[in-house]
């Protein structure tokens, strides 16, 4: 196996971001009457806003429309912002200067709003790395279908087969593996997120490098 392409999830892989939405979505849905817990919030890991939004109003018993959802929850991350340099994940810079330096094609496959996607790229100065940037809300299905990561493989010009998945939630990974892409988990440590589908579970990004260095030979 030779990689000659890094195909990338965002929340939660490249940004320590997801604990900071889930704990903002759930601080939110408890002011308007919401009995659940931070548990069935986080079954919205690895989704599409819309996907989202859906399943916020089912969790509020649809007591209000997808769309009162929707403005409440980007209301509330408007007036909560992160700042995203200052949540990206250890090493991440080290495995993209290695990627370029090896002629390791880039791609960013992210369910985020594509506005999000960008913003991130760009606050912490990593756009110039990814040679194609695609979010979720551009395709009819969301992960787990992989119609995102086949895109990004005919967009790259590469076989499957030379492709690598780097993401951590369970529809992520279930959509790496439905691409038939070789799928790298980073270990979640703090959702207790099923990541056994995974072809292989690291503990830190860098370790990426090892894993790309010891396939091609």
């Amino acid at each position: 196996m030779k990689i000659k392409a890094v195909l990338w999830d965002m929340d939660g892989v490249i940004i320590a971001s997801e604990q900071y939405y889930m704990a903002g979505t759930l601080d939110w849905m408890k002011q308007i009457g919401f009995e659940g817990d931070k548990k069935e919030i986080c079954t919205i890991i690895g989704t599409t806003m819309a996907v989202t939004h859906v399943m916020l109003a089912k969790m509020l018993n649809n007591k209000y429309t997808v769309e009162e959802v929707e403005a409440m929850n980007e209301k509330y991350f408007e007036d909560n912002p992160l700042n995203y340099a200052d949540i990206m994940n250890d090493g991440i810079i080290d495995v993209l200067e290695y990627l370029k330096s090896n002629e390791i094609k880039i791609a960013l496959c992210s369910s985020s709003p594509l506005k999000t996607i960008k913003d991130v790229v760009k606050v912490c100065n990593i756009e110039s790395y990814f040679d194609y940037i695609v979010s979720g809300d551009q395709f009819t299905h969301s992960k787990p279908n992989p119609e995102i990561y086949l895109s990004a493989v005919s967009k790259l010009n590469v076989k499957i087969d030379e492709c690598m998945v780097i993401e951590d939630s369970n529809m992520g990974i279930a959509a790496g593996k439905n691409a038939n892409i070789y799928t790298v988990a980073l270990k979640d440590q703090i959702f207790s997120i099923d990541q056994s589908n995974a072809d292989i579970i690291i503990n830190g990004l860098t370790e990426i490098i090892d894993i790309i260095k010891s396939s091609n030979y």
